[in-house]
């Protein structure tokens, strides 16, 4: 098989991979029925934050189109800001804990009730966690910049979540005409109805491959805010996904900026965050983060070599976890053998591409921990 032709298989892999990551249609739906359900009643009116009048809205992986399922169980991560756009001067605290309030009058709600550092946190076992963000308007920068509370600094926190979300879909703006032109016929698709890009799809590979790699060690797990900012500037609108993967994980390092000599990762729509103040503190922590990544790029080449799908299942599986890596091989060989069936495939024999897959045996991951 020649080397395009290995790219090409291994990319078409990884697009299995990804539909195997990601969040079905129904458990979008269910998230979403419950999204706006908790918006509504911190919105209501006549409610404790009523005269605040609090905006609801999605941000992170859900918003952006890159939420992946858990490595074991069924739990994602749906993340919501409440912003207070006519908040009097009070302390972080404060807001935070009158969100919380509103909360936990809530029966169901005050059940699953948890505080994190910078949110409340609701618990659907089994099924997601909802992460609820308080916020007040940065009127200083305007231009969706909030402030968000901070529990250990106790003190408001640059961000800009919506900036964050359109900067995202504004780098993918060529690519998705691209690829309306070459789908506008098909219709109902997952995802409000819209292909996911290379660049979506890059994300969640590299989150799951985080997952995997970080299973029991993940205070040394990069962040996915880190991760999907890095990919997002590395990534030039490649169509193809293999080559589009390859390109941003060799140019991940190079966006990372520095800062009086220390690395960091800057929300591109308000500088004063810096999403990669671990590194900081931790220094260690960036050079795993290195690590992680030259050996996701190292992996990946040395699959490139293997004939047969059941070579391709023993090394994809230590990286990507062995369930979702056979789900995925399986839907390419079914699709491989619907397309010699009519036709529109012709094999050259001994190439290896559909290899049996029985009596696979899966080498350990022995990369960063147990």
């Amino acid at each position: 098989m020649s080397d395009l032709m290995q790219e090409k298989q291994l990319g078409e892999i990884l697009e299995n991979l990804s539909d195997e990551l990601d969040v079905t249609p129904s458990q979008y739906e269910d998230a979403e029925r419950k999204y706006k359900a908790v918006g509504e009643w911190l919105a209501t009116p006549g409610s404790l934050l009523a005269d605040f009048r609090p905006e609801i809205y999605p941000q992170g992986s859900i918003r952006l189109g890159t939420a992946v399922k858990p490595v074991e169980g069924n739990e994602f991560d749906v993340d919501l800001v409440c912003e207070m756009k006519a908040l009097p001067s009070l302390d972080q605290k404060t807001v935070k804990d009158l969100v919380g309030m509103r909360l936990s009058n809530n029966e169901n709600y005050r059940k699953m009730l948890q505080e994190k550092r910078r949110c409340w946190r609701l618990d659907y076992a089994g099924q997601f966690h909802m992460d609820i963000l308080p916020a007040r308007p940065d009127l200083r920068k305007g231009n969706g910049c909030v402030l968000v509370p901070d529990r250990d600094l106790k003190e408001w926190k640059e961000s800009n979540p919506k900036g964050y979300a359109s900067w995202f879909e504004d780098r993918m703006v060529v690519i998705r005409a691209k690829m309306d032109r070459m789908y506008a016929d098909i219709e109902d698709l997952p995802d409000n109805g819209r292909l996911r890009t290379p660049l979506q799809r890059a994300v969640q590979i590299l989150k799951r491959y985080r997952d995997v790699v970080f299973k029991n060690n993940q205070d040394s797990a990069p962040l996915s805010i880190i991760i999907t900012t890095l990919a997002t500037k590395a990534y030039t609108n490649e169509a193809d996904l293999f080559i589009a993967f390859m390109e941003i994980i060799q140019g991940m390092p190079r966006q990372v900026q520095y800062i009086n000599g220390k690395p960091a990762v800057l929300n591109p729509t308000n500088p004063a965050e810096n999403f990669a103040e671990k590194w900081i503190s931790n220094p260690e922590l960036y050079e795993i983060f290195q690590q992680w990544l030259e050996a996701l790029r190292r992996d990946l080449l040395s699959v490139l070599p293997r004939r047969g799908l059941a070579a391709i299942t023993e090394d994809l599986s230590p990286m990507f976890g062995e369930n979702t890596v056979r789900k995925a091989i399986l839907r390419y060989a079914d699709n491989m053998e619907l397309r010699r069936s009519t036709g529109l495939l012709r094999m050259t024999p001994g190439s290896g591409l559909l290899g049996t897959m029985a009596g696979t045996s899966l080498r350990k991951n022995t990369f960063f921990g147990d």
